[in-house]
């Protein structure tokens, strides 16, 4: 769900790849890349992302890694990535699901054409890289982030090193 363009679009895959942070920083490069074409090549100084609180998928040292990386490379001055407390419900997201789900009680998907014509803007995952396998000999071990909620990547300039920031629980 992409609130600075008004958009949702469902990434789908076939199971060829591994549900995990791997799969998530490839679908968010693919998501910052439609952004950036649709904005004229250009994108926000802050991005925000909002993310479930699975360790496998998005809680976990490559995430935070990877936005690191996007403050470093310059691609925003700063990334904020929060996860909702534990059972907290996603409203936004579960509303866009339950449209998909009316849409599917009302209409048969015998093949993933049919079932793709029935989902919002949707796109095949296909063809990721491995970013895990790019970050991980460049990862400093990230410790006691079990309870975490936010964090925050800046640049600092001075230093030019990374502010990261930590939300009580």
């Amino acid at each position: 769900m992409n609130h600075g363009l008004n958009r949702f679009t469902t990434y789908i895959d076939i199971n060829e790849y591994s549900h995990d942070s791997n799969l998530i920083m490839n679908t968010v490069l693919k998501e910052l890349h439609e952004s950036s074409v649709l904005m004229g090549s250009f994108l926000p100084e802050i991005l925000y992302m909002q993310a479930d609180n699975c360790f496998r998928e998005n809680k976990n040292r490559f995430m935070l890694a990877f936005c690191e990386l996007l403050v470093r490379k310059n691609i925003f001055k700063e990334v904020h990535l929060s996860f909702l407390p534990v059972d907290h419900t996603h409203e936004e997201i579960d509303a866009a699901f339950s449209k998909i789900s009316d849409k599917l009680r009302k209409n048969d998907a015998e093949t993933l054409t049919g079932f793709m014509h029935l989902l919002p803007s949707c796109k095949i995952n296909g063809g990721i890289y491995d970013i895990r396998g790019w970050l991980t000999p460049h990862i400093t071990l990230y410790q006691g982030r079990h309870h975490l909620f936010i964090s925050s990547f800046q640049l600092m300039k001075l230093k030019n090193s990374i502010r990261v920031q930590r939300s009580p629980p």
